[in-house]
């Protein structure tokens, strides 16, 4: 991602953050909301996406909408920096992928509407085919291949607690927490070998 892209991105995402405070901006983000029905559009989006710090709720919203309704084929290049975003937030991942289930609840609000899309039965697929169709997306590009081991690490929580140390985003604003107290006068923990 060139130097530009990073500075539109971060900026966009600052905008979102604030709120519908700025003038006109409600409507820039409602579009970015709307599905895109062309790839090169949906590639802009994920470019100011990318780099972007976004509130969980409107970054899952608009990755469901953009990239995860059923039957979508999306791949590469255009699905790339969603996956990145999402890999970034891990709480965004989680929201993201659940909508996109069938595995789980319908949500009570627009991403329920968009799901059903095209009829009154919920198309969502479980969670594993989703997975899958998404693997087969991202395995013709090395870039989108790498973003969906992310996504996937991000969603399982992998992220989130490092050495006894929590995050909440990888982007810059690690927390860490100071590590548990020992106990023991050992440096080293002792594992047991016992079986349970």
């Amino acid at each position: 991602m060139d130097d530009a892209v990073r500075t539109v991105s971060r900026a966009f995402g600052s905008a979102v953050s604030g709120g519908p405070v700025a003038p006109g901006f409600a409507a820039v983000a409602a579009a970015v909301r709307a599905r895109a029905d062309r790839d090169e559009d949906r590639m802009s989006i994920g470019d100011l996406l990318s780099a972007a710090r976004l509130p969980a709720e409107w970054l899952a919203e608009v990755v469901v909408t953009q990239m995860f309704l059923p039957g979508d084929e999306s791949n590469g290049a255009t699905l790339t920096p969603y996956l990145k975003a999402l890999s970034e937030n891990p709480a965004a991942a989680r929201l993201a992928i659940a909508p996109a289930t069938g595995d789980s609840p319908l949500p009570r609000d627009a991403m329920s509407l968009l799901a059903h899309a095209g009829g009154t039965s919920d198309r969502r697929p479980g969670l594993v085919a989703f997975l899958r169709d998404l693997n087969r997306r991202t395995s013709g590009n090395a870039e989108s291949a790498d973003a969906f081991g992310r996504l996937l690490a991000a969603a399982s929580g992998a992220y989130d607690e490092r050495d006894g140390r929590t995050a909440t985003s990888r982007r810059g604003s690690r927390t860490p927490s100071s590590p548990a107290p020992r106990t023991s006068a050992s440096p080293h923990p002792r594992v047991s070998t016992s079986p349970r």
